[in-house]
């Protein structure tokens, strides 16, 4: 297997990942039309999602016979920075992050920034802060889910576990998201129910970047509470996938994804956001 196939691979395996589990959490937690439950646990963990800063290390284990060394990838976050520095990597695969990598970075950053434009209006509550999505943006990520087929699947004292269908017709990054199933698991506090547990299962192969077959994967995320003032944000995904390249080599690539030393912050556009306040008129 050609080496830049498999560090791609191994990108895309953990980009999928991040990419996924982020925008179908973001989607539950806008739509309109689920489980109240379910729907007020989202909406909190999404209230949680760009107020903190963190350290994320990604190790990604390739498991084939011809790429037997883990590779670690180690980045500092912050939501509260210019976005061309929000991304801050300490290591990249191993080693002290490239120029090229560095304004990579900076461009990752900058696309969030646009992404973010394309889906929530600036001001109050504008990009970066407390307000909600746009009518486009809305309407785009309630698309990825089947709401009429969300149903529990377990429930004990203390809990809730969904099982979240998606649309067969949803993409994230290219690739359809209707071989894919999601379950969460919410606690039953009435007044702020927080999500515990989630989980994606891949129901059948799929086909990536033309020339990769996935055969399997599993990805299990645990939320955690890193302060009792706060909702618990996402501090841990792990997962593997089975993948055959070109019908011939196959892959078992892990990944693990922990996220350490969070700090809480003010949205860089926070700052911007105007607060109208009663009209007041001064006696001369």
């Amino acid at each position: 297997m050609n080496t830049n196939t498999g560090a791609a691979l191994r990108l895309r395996a953990r980009g999928l990942a991040v990419g996924v589990i982020s925008l179908v959490a973001t989607a539950m937690g806008l739509a309109a039309e689920i489980p109240p439950q379910l729907e007020q646990a989202l909406v909190n963990m999404s209230r949680e999602d760009n107020k903190w800063a963190y350290t994320e290390t990604t190790l990604v284990r390739p498991k084939s016979a011809k790429d037997k060394e883990d590779v670690l990838t180690v980045v500092r976050v912050d939501p509260s920075k210019p976005y061309a520095e929000q991304y801050t990597p300490l290591l990249v695969e191993g080693r002290k992050p490239s120029t090229g990598e560095l304004k990579d970075y900076r461009q990752k950053g900058e696309k969030r920034a646009d992404d973010l434009d394309k889906s929530q209006p600036r001001g109050r509550g504008g990009r970066g802060g407390t307000g909600g999505q746009g009518a486009a943006g809305m309407d785009e990520l309630k698309a990825l889910l089947d709401l009429d087929n969300i149903k529990v699947t377990a429930e004990t004292d203390s809990a809730i576990t969904y099982d979240v269908p998606l649309r067969k017709e949803a993409k994230v990054q290219g690739v359809r998201l209707g071989k894919i199933e999601f379950e969460v698991r919410v606690t039953k506090e009435k007044e702020k129910p927080t999500v515990e547990h989630m989980e994606m299962h891949l129901r059948e192969s799929m086909r990536v970047m033309l020339v990769a077959n996935v055969k399997s994967a599993d990805f299990a995320i645990d939320f955690k509470k890193v302060d009792p003032t706060y909702a618990p944000v996402m501090t841990h995904v792990k997962g593997a996938a089975k993948v055959s390249v070109l019908f011939v080599a196959r892959l078992s690539p892990g990944v693990d994804i922990t996220r350490t030393e969070f700090e809480r912050v003010e949205p860089y556009d926070s700052r911007f956001k105007v607060q109208i306040g009663p009209l007041k008129i001064l006696n001369p």
